[in-house]
């Protein structure tokens, strides 16, 4: 049985509307690559390290069906199978750019391991 929700949303903040479109775990990610031309579930799985191939195959799904991705399916043996970002999808680069470069500015706060360091400099 699946849980609906039975609070309503604030749809007067953007941040909440970004949440439940972009936000989990390797949305982000997907949409990264997906810029960068990664389009295939095996392409994604090299690209994103410590994601599994379930996990990615539901956010994927969460993203066609909040409009983020396109998904095409080629009649082939194998079947093979590609992920585009949409106009909406694609809209959302400029945020997730910003949140690499954001992001790169503070690696110097955690170790390889992805522990807290604390400021280092």
């Amino acid at each position: 049985m699946k849980y609906e929700k039975k609070i309503p949303i604030d749809l007067d903040c953007g941040v909440v509307i970004y949440q439940l479109m972009a936000g989990g775990k390797w949305k982000p990610y997907l949409i990264n690559c997906m810029s960068r031309g990664i389009r295939r579930p095996s392409e994604f799985l090299r690209a994103i390290p410590g994601a599994t191939k379930r996990v990615l195959a539901q956010q994927l799904k969460e993203m066609e069906q909040m409009g983020l991705a396109t998904k095409t399916l080629y009649a082939e043996t194998p079947p093979r199978a590609e992920y585009e970002l949409t106009e909406t999808g694609i809209s959302l680069l400029p945020i997730i750019r910003m949140m690499d470069e954001w992001g790169l500015r503070q690696s110097h706060l955690f170790n390889e391991m992805g522990q807290y360091v604390g400021d280092m400099k």
